[in-house]
């Protein structure tokens, strides 16, 4: 891990009130498991793009035009669809 990693996990750790003597052997111990290995860790939007289509959703069933929809949330028209489709499913 390079320093600023190291600095940004530290100043992570201890924002969550965790003394920084203790952030100090989180970070060796993670180094010494992980040190010359490449790890991608995933971001989780699972849970942020089920809200998104929940909203689009309530707005589509609300009057919203799917081409206002696409525009507002940076979708194409065909994607707007195929969210609308997937959420009347799941709420039929």
């Amino acid at each position: 891990m390079s320093d600023e990693y190291i600095l940004d996990l530290k100043n992570i750790i201890c924002a969550k009130e965790v003394p920084p003597a203790i952030a100090d052997e989180i970070i060796a111990e993670i180094s010494a498991l992980w040190r010359g290995v490449n790890l991608y860790i995933k971001k989780n939007h699972s849970e942020k793009k089920r809200l998104l289509h929940v909203q689009i959703y309530h707005e589509f069933q609300n009057g919203a035009e799917v081409n206002n929809l696409a525009t507002k949330h940076d979708l194409s028209a065909a994607r707007i669809y195929k969210i609308i489709k997937e959420q009347k499913a799941k709420v039929n």
